[in-house]
């Protein structure tokens, strides 16, 4: 089984990002859809974002704040349905999965919901990139991460816990409703084949520290059920 050998690495004082540029595939509507991905902080001096796909700061999706992060959905008419919770830090690997059934919105931090919120099935559909460790404030990249990105996954439909746990530290190629999956092994290909290919800013690389090493059992595994962390 293959490994998983980098993730993305990001320095909030270089003005580091990537993107993917704007695609049907990655608008939801009115939708369910599933955004999740591995996190570890460098620092959290102040407000960033970990993904987000937003116009104008009225509508898209968007997953970001400072110590208290939020799981927004934002409709054209600027009216916004958020979820929030506390971001885990403790300098370790995390994994969040964000999820919207088409009324509800739910975060799920270490396999545990943290937060959950009523969308009334906003129409989220733009013509912005969606961004990786930055939140674009009235299109302009900006509010950048400071840390590690790994394994981003982007799904059409609501994943349950069940599924992500179940998935979070395996390969998921050629799953129903992946429309995006960058899994950041020192490269920026889409897996899905659909052709989301990031694009790195700010001179961006890759770091060798990952959350699991292996796609089949998780190996230097993450202690989810523990409540304790990958270092």
């Amino acid at each position: 089984m293959a490994a998983n050998t980098h993730s993305l690495a990001l320095v909030r004082a270089s003005s580091q990002y990537a993107n993917t540029p704007d695609a049907n595939d990655l608008d939801f509507g009115t939708g369910s859809f599933t955004v999740e991905l591995w996190y570890k902080v460098t620092s959290l001096p102040g407000f960033s974002g970990l993904i987000c796909k937003d116009l104008s700061d009225n509508d898209g999706f968007q997953l970001n704040g400072t110590t208290s992060f939020v799981f927004r959905c934002m409709s054209a008419a600027g009216v916004d349905a958020t979820s929030s919770f506390t971001l885990t830090d403790g300098g370790v690997w995390h994994h969040i999965a964000c999820v919207r059934n088409g009324t509800t919105l739910k975060v799920y931090l270490d396999l545990v919901e943290v937060a959950s919120g009523t969308d009334n099935a906003r129409n989220i559909t733009n013509t912005a990139v969606l961004g990786l460790g930055t939140y674009r404030s009235v299109d302009v990249v900006n509010h950048h991460w400071d840390g590690l990105i790994d394994e981003v996954r982007v799904w059409n439909v609501e994943r349950t816990l069940a599924q992500i746990t179940a998935n979070y530290q395996k390969d998921v190629t050629g799953q129903s409703g992946l429309v995006a999956y960058w899994k950041l092994n020192n490269s920026d290909t889409d897996e899905t084949g659909l052709g989301h290919t990031l694009t790195r800013g700010g001179g961006a690389g890759f770091s060798t520290t990952v959350p699991f090493g292996d796609y089949a059992n998780g190996a230097r595994g993450y202690k989810s059920l523990l409540g304790v962390g990958q270092a």
